[in-house]
């Protein structure tokens, strides 16, 4: 009888613990170890993982943790994980009621290394928008895996590693991946890495995992060390891109790099009256200058990056700093404007 194991990274979510950890424990399939990797937690949510490992003795395990970031609690939960199959879920969310049943009768179908599956909402959760294959492909081995490897590189599919289950001999990891304190980009180097191991990929058309959509979450903020982590994400995938084969995705690749880097921009033109005009101003050259960025705007498919994205990243690499607030400013008023118009109506 197959076992999962459920790895979820807890650190300062204490509000929403206790429905994450209900929706695992009251599962129609009940094979399963949770697996609760306590990032060092200071608002009490560590106090509440031991009282949920009294109260489930046999179905939970709670690893205590100095803070290092999702990515290194996801690695230790893995390297603690005793099942079958491994799947991960964040503190903030939930599973379906029957979301481990709908898993492991997929692996038994289909004899596959990985279940892809969506995310769903109800009540106070919202759903998030994802360019899906479900409805034009449904397995994936041998060459078709490559439609998939490219989809994921230029961020046409979802990278989120809580939408994928995986057999956990396919769950190993390069010795390499513990030394990084990742603030960005970490489900898309794990996303990449765990489907470059399987070799048999299923998609499972169910909204089984629900997706709370929480602005003080770390993927709504910023973080000076956002860029440094987007650096490691993309130097290895792109060591993946070379094992797969797969040349010709290197522009597209560096499409996504140049889109990663203005969704940081723009989330540094968001935090600039809390940095301070100084800090503010620093950190916007530095993005400006940095090689990284300035090598994959010189290398990058153009038509991968969305016009406004491709105005700003023109500017950032001329370094109109004036015209980049100018713009920005312009768009979100705009936006501003029309979504007061929905709402009126």
């Amino acid at each position: 009888m197959m076992k999962i194991s459920i790895i979820v990274p807890v650190y300062n979510v204490k509000d929403y613990l206790d429905e994450c950890v209900e929706s695992v424990v009251t599962q129609t399939y009940q094979n399963f170890e949770l697996v609760l990797v306590d990032d060092g937690s200071t608002d009490g949510s560590d106090v509440l993982c031991d009282q949920y490992q009294e109260q489930y003795p046999q179905k939970l395990k709670v690893l205590h943790e100095m803070n290092g970031g999702p990515f290194r609690a996801r690695l230790i939960g893995v390297q603690a994980a005793t099942g079958d199959v491994v799947i991960f879920l964040d503190a903030d969310d939930c599973l379906r009621m029957d979301a481990l049943e709908c898993i492991v009768r997929c692996f038994h179908e289909n004899t596959c290394d990985m279940v892809l599956y969506k995310t769903g909402s109800w009540e106070k959760f919202s759903t998030i928008q994802i360019n899906e294959l479900w409805e034009t492909d449904k397995i994936f081995e041998g060459e078709s895996k490559k439609r998939l490897y490219e989809k994921i590189v230029c961020g046409e599919f979802s990278n989120n590693i809580w939408l994928k289950a995986i057999r956990a001999e396919c769950a190993d990891w390069p010795h390499r991946f513990s030394q990084y304190f990742l603030k960005n980009g970490e489900d898309l180097l794990l996303s990449v890495h765990f489907m470059t191991n399987c070799n048999k990929i299923v998609c499972l058309n169910e909204e089984i995992y629900y997706y709370r959509n929480r602005l003080g979450s770390a993927v709504h903020s910023f973080n000076t060390q956002r860029k440094e982590s987007i650096k490691i994400v993309h130097t290895e995938l792109e060591k993946y891109i070379d094992q797969w084969g797969m040349p010709e995705l290197k522009t597209l690749h560096n499409a996504r790099k140049v889109s990663g880097w203005i969704s940081g921009l723009k989330l540094l033109m968001q935090n600039k009256k809390v940095m301070g005009r100084k800090a503010f101003k620093n950190e916007l050259i530095s993005i400006s200058k940095d090689p990284y960025f300035c090598d994959a705007y010189n290398n990058m498919e153009k038509l991968k990056v969305s016009s406004y994205n491709r105005l700003l990243a023109c500017l950032l690499y001329y370094k109109q700093y004036f015209l980049i607030s100018v713009l920005y400013s312009g768009v979100s008023i705009v936006k501003k404007f029309k979504n007061r118009r929905k709402h009126d109506r």
